[in-house]
This record gives structure tokens, sequence and C-alpha cells, in this order.
């Protein structure tokens, strides 16, 4: 087939399809960190619709199967261009590429099906193996230790801690590490912690007095404040990174990071099932060496076992894509129970001479679909999380719901307060999941535990707010 059979509509439709690319547009906002006047921008089109229009000439005999054909291209050639110009280092090198004829639309679609194959197998890896614990807790009442010693998930379990870390490549997770360590550099070396804590009196004041804080008294307590929680010139932040096993983290000069993982695949990262570690009496980090390798040594803690840590010692602790994939609430709880035994606890007295706002903080990642559940019961869901990790000792200083490239996460960070009296009610914190499977009557009862009469309420105003959420949501954040 002749190539004058083009038709100006179709090279219209390919140029605007790969602009649109180029300016990354995701949920109708636009990226236009790219010039599309470039010279160098402008012949990349060319060369792409030159290459597109190549392939559908062989692949045509007439105009008609040359559009179909030319559509079939596209479909095929934009997901590849969306997640390749993501980044805008991999952007330039793709641009590069292009011009010197390094790379070819043929490269590029077929790159891409390969890359969804594998994001295909990590999937499953990953749902398979949590659905494989669910059902031995769940339907053959299995204890979380057996359910993570039998002979399945011992064999899942190296495959899956590889998926885990392909995962851990995707953008929208690496914006949500990135975003949970400058929260963590904002409360502790600027003025997060104290911004928090005056917040918190605010509402206590309120409370009390039916008033708001006069700003005299505002000021006055700001002043009376210690400006450092941790010394930022002399101190870094000790942070400690639960069910990681690649360690994330690992390289931020900030940061003393202790990351443990049951499955590690870093060698700076300990051997561990958190909900079987216990507190150590001293300040060191106690470890055993790991059977089936090498002799231990100081400096490779992923040789050790870790057995314990010593409470009320670190300045903060993250769940990254770990809470909802544990099998139950119960034991969501219990992780986040020890998270609060090991994180600094603020002083008893509210003195502000003695640092009242020098708290240990969560941070938690999860995927949106997670706290995502049909109707009204997605708000629910949502405040029920803020609820009963507030009832277990904790203060929320900011949510976040992330938006990178179309893909959705929750960000969550909480401040330790007083911890609750024992034996008090612990609160359930449901999955998406598990709460789609309740009744009606099962889901009333549950959310009754709560004890909030105006919980609709509030549920209803929090799903209009998400409804019109366009950029990531701040609550109860400092000012």
């Amino acid at each position: 087939m002749n190539t004058n059979v083009q038709n100006d509509s179709l090279q219209a439709y390919c140029t605007k399809a790969l602009e649109a690319c180029l300016r990354r547009q995701e949920d109708g906002q636009t990226d236009t960190d790219i010039d599309l006047a470039d010279a160098r921008v402008l012949e990349c089109i060319s060369i792409l619709k030159s290459q597109i229009c190549k392939i559908a000439t062989h692949e045509s005999s007439s105009p008609k199967s040359f559009r179909a054909a030319t559509h079939k291209i596209l479909s095929e050639l934009l997901p590849s261009l969306r997640i390749e110009l993501r980044r805008n280092e991999v952007r330039e090198q793709l641009l590069s590429k292009l011009l010197n004829g390094d790379i070819t639309v043929h490269n590029m679609i077929s790159n891409h099906a390969e890359y969804t194959r594998a994001n295909q197998e990590m999937f499953v890896t990953i749902t398979d193996h949590h659905r494989s614990l669910i059902e031995q807790v769940d339907e053959q009442h299995a204890t979380w230790e057996q359910a993570i010693s039998s002979k399945q998930a011992i064999k899942n379990l190296a495959k899956y801690a590889q998926a885990a870390v392909s995962m851990g490549d995707k953008e929208w997770v690496r914006k949500g590490q990135q975003t949970m360590e400058a929260i963590a550099l904002q409360f502790f070396f600027e003025n997060g912690a104290e911004n928090a804590y005056i917040k918190s009196r605010k509402a206590i004041w309120f409370d009390r007095h039916n008033n708001f804080m006069p700003t005299e008294e505002q000021l006055r307590l700001r002043g009376a404040l210690p400006k450092l929680i941790i010394n930022s010139e002399t101190e870094r932040i000790r942070l400690l990174d639960v069910g990681s096993c690649y360690n994330p983290h690992l390289g931020q000069q900030k940061f003393d990071v202790t990351a443990l993982d049951l499955e590690p695949t870093h060698e700076s990262v300990y051997q561990c099932d958190f909900l079987a570690l216990t507190l150590a009496e001293t300040s060191s980090i106690i470890a055993t060496p790991r059977e089936g390798t090498r002799e231990w040594r100081s400096d490779q803690p992923a040789s050790q076992r870790l057995k314990a840590l010593p409470g009320n010692y670190f300045h903060a602790v993250t769940f990254s894509l770990v809470l909802n994939y544990l099998p139950s609430s119960d034991q969501r709880v219990e992780m986040l129970i020890k998270a609060r035994e090991l994180l600094i606890s603020p002083p008893e007295s509210d003195d502000p001479a003695g640092a009242p706002h020098r708290s240990g903080l969560l941070l938690i990642l999860e995927k949106g679909s997670v706290l995502t559940a049909s109707g009204s019961r997605s708000s629910m869901l949502l405040w029920s999380w803020k609820a009963a990790i507030c009832a277990l000792g904790f203060e929320l200083v900011t949510y976040q719901l992330l938006n990178t490239d179309g893909r959705k996460c929750h960000i969550f960070a909480f401040r330790t307060v007083t911890r609750p009296a024992s034996g008090q009610l612990r609160l359930p914190l449901y999955c998406k999941h598990e709460l789609e499977n309740l009744s009606d009557e099962e889901f009333n009862e549950a959310m009754s535990i709560f004890g909030t009469n105006n919980m609709k309420h509030k549920a209803s105003a929090a799903a209009e707010q998400l409804k019109c959420l366009k950029k990531p949501r701040m609550e109860n954040s400092p000012k």
C-alpha cells in the first residue's frame, strides 16, 4: 500500500496522542515540564509517527485497514510511553535513544509486553502468598507462627520477597517512601513536633473551656518549648522499618535505619518475625547467627536472626505495604502495639520545659484500594483506621492521599501520646476484603464498637471530600 493513503485526521490523531503522553496527562492534570515546541521533542514525535506509519503500511492493504493498524500500534505503544516518561532521567534517556536510533517502536512495544508479563507475575506471587496465609489462619485455624513456618509458606517466601523488591521499584511506592521521609524530617528537625503538640493542646483547651485558646497563650506555650527534639548536626533519626526486605531508606544520611523482614533480600536487613519480637532490657539490638548462613559478623546484620529490640528507643517506625497483608485485624493491632512499645514516649508532665512534644512517629503507607470499600463503607473504613490506631496511644499528625500517575496510596503519620490503660478495649483494624464480606448487620455491629453516635455523619462528610479530591490532602497537618 502507498503511504499517500494516510489521511490528515489520522495524522492529527497520532500527533495529539503522542503529545499527550509527552505532557504526561493524568486525571485531567498536565505536567508541562516537556516543551512541545522544543526541536528535539518535535523531532522525536516525527520519528515515532514515521515508524508507526511504516509499520501500519506494511500490515495494511487498504485505507481502512491502515487506520485500524495505526490505532492498534498506538494502543500498544502509548502504555509503554507513559511508563517510560514518568521519571525525568528516564525521559531524557528515551528522547536521546529515539534521536540516535537506539530504540524503535517495535522495541518499545516488545519491552512493554515483557514489563506487563513481569508485573502480572509479581501481582500473582504477592496475592497468592497472602491468600495462602489468610486461608491457613481463617479457615484452617492455624496460628501465625504455624502459617509462616508451613512448607507452603517457606516455599513461597523467597519468590515473594523478590516480588516485593519489584513492587518497591514502582514510582508510586517510591513517592510514598519519599513522602514518609519528608514527614519525619519535618517532624523532628523542623517545627513539626512542636506544631502537632500545640494543636493537641488547643483541642484540649477547647474541650475544657468551650472556647479557642487565646493567641497569647499559644505564643507563651510555643516560646516555652525547647526548639529541638533531635539535633540535626549531631544526631540522626532512629528509624525502624518493619517488613523491609530491601531497605529502601538505606543511604539516607539523616536516618539511622534498622530494617527487618521475614525474608531479607539485602545484607543490611535483619531476618525477623516482628510479631515474635521481644523487648530488650538493654538499649542494644539482640540478634543470633541466622541458620544456614555464613558465620556472624557485626557488619552484616542479614546474617543475624533478630530476637529483641529496645523499648522506648526508636524515633520513628514505618510500615510500608505491610499491615494490609496480615491475615487478621488482631495481628495488625498487635503489630501497632509493639511499634508503640518500641517508639519513644513523651514525658508524663505537660511542663513545657520538659519537652512534652518529644514524641515518636508512626508512619504507614498503604495502597489506595486497601481502604476503598464499596458505598458508604469506604469513608467509614478510613475513619475506623484513624480511630483504631489513635486508641493504641497515638494521635494523628497528618494524612495524605497521594496520586502518582493514577496510582493512589494512603500516607498516615501518628505521634505517640499517653498509652491506653491496661485492659482497654482494642478497636478492630479492618481491610477492604474483610469489611465487604460482612453483612449489613455484622457491619453495623462492628462499627458500633467505636462508640460514635455521629459516625455516619462524619463518614458522609468525609465521602464528599474524597469525591472532590484532586491533590494530596493534609488532615490535622501542622500549620
